[in-house]
């Protein structure tokens, strides 16, 4: 993988900000395929063929771009699934405006696309764009996927903060209305308007559990189709091992494949409740264990 650590002026916050991008880039495998022996091997390249598939990751409270690259194996995922990753500083803004100062909500929508899709060989595609987060960041991830469900194909909130973060008499919208999840859900799921599959992840020990929980009967009330099942924190939060653990990459696929998004589907078939029969699919992954959100 290629990673670009940028120090960018922002035209809307009117700073300098901090991106992390990922890229994928030659790896050494395909540099020594040659001369290993493999004479049919493609000789390795630079040139980019196509645009990536882009997922915009965002972190949680009192963190920045950096935290995801060091707390966890993100780049060796995004490696595996060949697409780019994109990492910002929500400096605990939510990813919202900030009334009589930040237009975040602006920087992030707008102008974190604009940039990368135009310096990087990322796809601006929807079907190509992803959006997800961990505890602020999971706010966030449904807070712009909601407000814009057309432009992601998969929205993903990992113990997310789904409640109004915030004083509701100094910040407008916070509560029914455009800054609230739960709201901006209702509005898009019964006002007919396309939208990605969820998936939704908390721990039952995690101080957020109640309001996950809330926010996904809202879905079922509003005729979300819902997938739920049960992980072992181990499997949900698979990606944070430590890479000693996939010393080799003949052996990364296999090791994989016990692990993540495939141990879900695996689990999720002894635990599938389908509720309604019509809307959006939602995953909803209960994990028993006590999480506690950045």
């Amino acid at each position: 993988m290629a990673v670009f650590q940028c120090n960018v002026i922002s035209y809307v916050l009117t700073r300098t900000v901090d991106i992390t991008v990922i890229i994928p880039s030659t790896t050494i495998p395909e540099s020594m395929a040659s001369l290993m022996g493999n004479a049919d091997a493609p000789a390795p390249s630079h040139v980019v063929k196509e645009k990536y598939p882009v997922l915009y990751l965002m972190h949680g409270m009192g963190n920045n771009h950096a935290q995801w690259r060091g707390y966890t194996n993100v780049e060796l995922f995004a490696e595996e699934r060949n697409i780019a990753v994109v990492m910002i500083s929500g400096e605990n803004k939510f990813y919202r405006d900030v009334p009589g100062s930040d237009k975040f909500f602006d920087f992030v929508s707008k102008e974190v696309p604009e940039f990368v899709t135009n310096y990087f060989p990322i796809s601006d595609a929807s079907e190509h764009s992803y959006i997800a987060g961990l505890s602020m960041g999971g706010y966030g991830a449904l807070l712009h996927g909601f407000s814009n469900p057309e432009r992601f194909a998969a929205i993903g909130s990992f113990s997310g903060a789904v409640m109004p973060a915030g004083d509701p008499k100094e910040i407008e919208g916070l509560v029914d209305g455009p800054l609230d999840v739960s709201w901006l859900a209702k509005k898009a799921l019964n006002g007919g308007r396309k939208v990605p599959p969820l998936y939704i992840a908390c721990g039952e020990d995690d101080f957020l559990f109640k309001l996950n929980t809330e926010f996904v009967d809202t879905l079922k009330e509003h005729h979300a189709l819902i997938r739920e099942g049960t992980a072992d924190a181990g499997k949900l939060f698979c990606f944070t091992a430590p890479a000693s653990r996939i010393p080799k990459r003949r052996k990364m696929r296999r090791q994989l494949k016990k692990s993540s998004v495939q141990m879900y589907s695996r689990r999720e078939d002894s635990h599938r409740k389908e509720i309604g029969k019509k809307g959006i699919p939602v995953t909803y992954i209960v994990t028993r264990t006590v999480w506690s959100p950045a």
